[in-house]
Order: C-alpha cells, then sequence, then structure tokens
C-alpha cells in the first residue's frame, strides 16, 4: 500500500439526448446513451513527483467514452490509464463510460407539416416477450400475403391478428353474459326461447 498517494472516487451516472431518432410500424424509437462518470482524485502526499496507474474494470456491454481521456493501454477486461503528478498536489481523472439503449413508444397522432413534423403524445409500449410460434403452410403463406400488401413484417401481422382475436373473443363473452342477464330477468316466453337460441349458438355454434 502506498500510503503517499490518496486516492478518492465518486460516481455520476446521467442519460444523454438521443443521437437517432425513427418512427417504424407505428411506434417512436429514440436511440440514446446511458452514462457513468467515475471520478477519480489523486492527491500527492509525497516531496517528489510520482507517476500513478489507474484501472478501471470493463463493464459487459459498456464502452469508453470518445470524449474522454484516453487510456495508456487496453486491456481485456479493463483500462489502464496513467496519471503524473507533481510533488504535494493533486489531480483529477474522469472517466465516462457509455451504455447504449433504446427506448420505444406508441404514437396516438403523427402529422407531417412544411414546417416539420409533430406528434400527440407518446405512451411506452410494453416490454416484448419472445414467443415462437409454428404455423401450418397454408396460414403461413395467408401471413406473408398480408405482409406484402401492407407493406409491413409478417410478424407485425401476426402481432395484429393476436389482438383482434382476442378483442373479438372478449366481445364475445361480454355478449353472452349480456344475453345470460336478459335471459334471466325476461317474464316473456317467447323473448325467452329466442335469447335460449342465441346462448346455444355462442355456447355450441351453429
Amino acid at each position: 500500500m502506498d500510503l503517499a498517494t490518496l486516492v478518492e472516487t465518486r460516481t455520476e451516472e446521467g442519460r444523454r439526448p438521443a443521437f437517432l431518432v425513427r418512427v417504424r410500424e407505428g411506434a417512436f424509437e429514440a436511440h440514446f446513451h446511458r452514462t457513468r462518470t467515475t471520478h477519480y482524485t489523486v492527491t500527492n502526499q509525497s516531496d517528489r513527483p510520482r507517476v500513478v496507474y489507474v484501472e478501471r474494470a470493463r463493464a459487459p456491454s459498456w464502452e469508453l467514452d470518445e470524449a474522454g481521456p484516453l487510456p495508456e493501454e487496453v486491456q481485456r477486461h479493463a483500462w489502464r490509464f496513467r496519471l503524473e503528478i507533481e510533488l504535494n498536489s493533486r489531480a483529477e481523472l474522469p472517466v465516462t463510460e457509455r451504455l447504449a439503449m433504446r427506448g420505444r413508444y406508441l404514437l396516438r397522432r403523427f402529422t407531417m407539416h412544411r414546417s416539420g413534423v409533430e406528434w400527440s403524445t407518446m405512451e411506452r409500449t410494453e416490454r416484448a416477450v419472445r414467443q415462437s410460434v409454428s404455423l401450418p403452410v397454408r396460414l403461413a403463406k395467408r401471413v406473408r400475403a398480408i405482409a406484402k400488401a401492407r407493406r409491413t413484417s409478417a410478424n407485425r401481422v401476426l402481432v395484429d391478428l393476436i389482438e383482434t382475436g382476442l378483442e373479438a373473443k372478449g366481445a364475445e363473452k361480454e355478449r353472452f353474459f349480456a344475453l345470460a342477464r336478459r335471459f334471466k330477468d325476461s317474464s316473456d316466453p317467447a323473448e325467452s326461447d329466442r335469447l335460449r337460441e342465441e346462448l346455444a349458438r355462442l355456447t355450441f355454434g351453429d
């Protein structure tokens, strides 16, 4: 341990403005960097100049910010910085790392004007979950045909079809319960027979 050298650190985290923005498949994507800056303050408490090496471990997916000091040596798992400190003096070393991230938002309204582009309030999309689905050849061909006609991806078509199917199923459920309530409250024999038939169709099909 070098008692003549005092090292102090503090860390700040932040987020930089988006460096890439695009609209794709009805969603607004903003690409930005999350930043983490570690400030090293090294004090030489001796009566002679010193050379100090600061080693910063490399975190997975993080990269060194190009605007900051360059390392003396780049190792597989660390960056190594060199500091020359005069006697009884102090040196500062800010090491900034950045992590590329993406925010995805749904657009409620998107309008283009001659003066520019405007959009209404955005809401963040739900986290996507990867799900493998096997389709019969006949259905796969129909999905690809729809995607080609819409000029979108087959994945987007599948998501739309599933959402539409779930909404239709929910509406059918609500209709069933509404008919059941009417059947229960009906005192007219003719209406009761008609409601019974409708309930049977919903339950067993035509």
